[in-house]
């Protein structure tokens, strides 16, 4: 199981330092902790959606794809701040694993810098490093750089840590060693990740198994089966290094990148993410897949072709969206319409095309005429859904209370945080929330860049928080600034002037 427990942001856009722990998680080492939930609130432009944009790159980046080519980032060279040439995203995690060469409970420390110069933007730094939080384990008592990877300039060798260790396993295979420094080079311009992409995992598997032409097939690993004998060939400083870094360092990135790829969703307003395109997005098996799943993205609001094996999964889904939405809603559910047939992109399966359907009163009509409310929460609802029942589901949402009726946000989220097991971290401006969620789970943005994120000092659970952060906007009394002061009378000669002008054309 993997949770993130705190995210830092350095020269990320308007934030030149910020930090937000997640308030279980971080505390507590105990995997059934339960709901793990933050809310970003502050003033327009002081860098809440930052943070959610900064974990859809990391989530990008560890997955092992382009940050280049992903349609729902901006241009990288928007995240870097003003006269900045590197920014860097440090995340924390805290990890349950099985692997023997990994503490049953650690912190993994994942550290992403890029940097920029002459039009060009590449990777210069990617760290990873362990340490354990279980009392009973041996292993990795003290924190240990398992992988870093450093490149001062774009096209330069980079060089690799820990050295030693590193040195001893490439020493093994020559051609390998060379392939895997090209690698790294091309991947860091290309700005896939060096560690998680999958040229270099099929590398580091070589490696472990002792088959040194493995990664030549480009395949992906069912059975990881050590070449016994050409292990036992090598030198001992091969042997140690192996145990002590190579196998850990795996363990990792395959944690990692599983939990990316099914357990983390970021809806990010920019692009209008998932929610706003209209797309009910689930997991699904598929062999191809390292992680033997892959997302299966459906338009609710437009006539879809779905084959039969997609219909499998899409219709008890479905079930299970028309359910929440009819507790959410009451007397609303959602069904599916067959309207046609429609040859897929193969020319040779046949899918039957479906129209969903919102079902109120007796009435039938197209999802795409429900209100905009009604569409944003049949598309969160399978993630939140997951939030409600898995401790290694991780949601961001940007503008959560955008279009939905404010009591039922507060109600929505006193269920996640009262029942709930996921992790969920959400902006908003609706302050209603502000009166439910405990002081802990709340984090205010600041008008100070290097200190760009705070939480509320000397609140009681008497205290209602609501009051408490409008009294602080307006009067101050905060150790750190939450607004930058507007002036309505300044506002109001703006309207005025601006009235002035169309009124004389």
């Amino acid at each position: 199981m993997v949770r993130i427990s705190q995210i830092e942001l350095f020269d990320f856009k308007n934030i030149e330092y910020g930090k937000i722990a997640f308030p279980k998680t971080f505390k507590d080492t105990d995997s059934s902790i339960g709901a793990d939930v933050v809310g970003i609130y502050g003033q327009n432009g002081s860098g809440k959606t930052s943070v959610v944009q900064a974990l859809k790159l990391i989530k990008t980046y560890i997955s092992g794809y382009s940050l280049l080519e992903d349609p729902e980032l901006p241009p990288i060279q928007d995240f870097f701040a003003p006269n900045k040439n590197s920014l860097s995203v440090h995340v924390l995690f805290y990890l349950e694993c099985s692997n023997e060469r990994i503490p049953p409970k650690s912190l993994v420390s994942y550290e992403l810098t890029l940097s920029r110069a002459n039009d060009s933007i590449w990777a210069s730094q990617e760290k990873i490093s362990l340490k354990s939080v279980d009392p009973s384990s041996e292993l990795f008592s003290k924190r240990r750089v398992l992988f870093e990877l450093v490149q001062d300039a774009p096209g330069a060798t980079p060089t690799l840590a820990p050295k030693g260790d590193w040195t001893r396993l490439l020493a093994a295979d020559n051609q390998l060693k060379m392939s895997l420094y090209a690698y790294f080079i091309v991947q860091q311009s290309s700005l896939i990740s060096p560690f998680f992409g999958l040229d270099t995992y099929l590398r580091l598997v070589s490696l472990e198994t002792c088959n040194f032409n493995f990664y030549r097939h480009k395949l992906i690993p069912k059975d990881q089966v050590v070449d016994e004998p050409n292990l036992e060939r090598q030198p001992d400083s091969f042997k140690a290094a192996r145990l002590h870094t190579l196998i850990p360092a795996l363990g990792v990135e395959a944690n990692l990148h599983t939990y990316f790829l099914e357990r983390v969703s970021i809806f990010d307003t920019r692009v209008n993410a998932n929610c706003s395109l209209n797309i009910l997005s689930m997991d699904i098996p598929d062999e191809r897949s390292r992680g033997n799943k892959s997302h299966l993205t459906v338009n609710l609001f437009k006539p879809a072709p779905l084959s039969e094996n997609d219909l499998s999964f899409v219709e008890p889904a479905l079930s299970r969206v028309s359910n929440l939405v009819g507790a959410l809603v009451p007397g609303l559910s959602i069904k599916m319409k067959e309207v046609g047939t429609q040859l897929l992109d193969d020319g040779n399966t046949v899918a039957k095309q479906v129209e969903f359907l919102s079902c109120r009163d007796g009435v039938e009509i197209p999802l795409r005429c429900e209100s905009e409310g009604v569409r944003k929460l049949i598309s969160l609802s399978l993630s939140l859904m997951e939030v409600h029942s898995y401790p290694e589901t991780f949601v961001a949402i940007d503008e959560l209370d955008s279009g939905v009726f404010e009591y039922l946000l507060g109600e929505l989220l006193s269920v996640i945080v009262s029942f709930g097991r996921g992790q969920l971290l959400f902006t908003a401006h609706n302050l209603r929330v502000l009166e439910l969620l405990p002081t802990s789970d709340i984090v205010l943005t600041t008008s100070d860049p290097k200190n760009r994120f705070v939480k509320f000092k000397g609140s009681r659970p008497s205290n209602n928080l609501r009051d408490q952060y409008l009294r602080s906007v307006s009067l101050g009394g905060e150790s750190s600034n939450l607004y930058i002061p507007t002036d309505k009378f300044s506002i109001d000669e703006a309207l005025c002037l601006g009235g002035d002008e169309l009124g004389s054309i």
